[in-house]
């Protein structure tokens, strides 16, 4: 697991140099205005683009730790578990839930006695 805390924001901080080079040549014709900013974005993001890519790789790693920490991700075995927890859901009888009468709303009760 340690080896992808690490990958897993390196990679991060790859596509984020990447990105910032390919999404400006990509949309260098464009003339609608979300694109426009999307483009001066990633221009501005290249200019700086090691302090950016170390940003990205920080928070990712921040984001694992975190998740991992809240027990977010599940093991194996873990998952297993919370997948035989999940199982009462078959024992619940919807056709009892189906088949409940609602009562009438007030306002239908007084429309029909009028």
């Amino acid at each position: 697991m340690l080896a992808l805390e690490i990958i897993i924001p390196i990679v991060g901080a790859i596509l984020n140099i990447i990105l910032s080079s390919i999404v400006p040549c990509l949309l260098k014709n464009t003339k609608k205005p979300f694109l426009t900013e999307l483009k001066n974005v990633f221009i501005n993001n290249r200019k700086v683009i090691m302090s950016s890519s170390l940003i990205v790789a920080v928070i990712i790693y921040l984001a694992i730790k975190v998740t991992i920490q809240l027990d977010l991700v599940s093991t194996n075995e873990n998952f297993e578990n919370k997948i035989n927890n999940l199982q009462f859901i078959d024992s619940i009888d919807t056709d009892s839930i189906i088949n409940t009468k609602i009562p009438e709303p007030i306002i239908l009760k007084i429309l029909k006695s009028i």
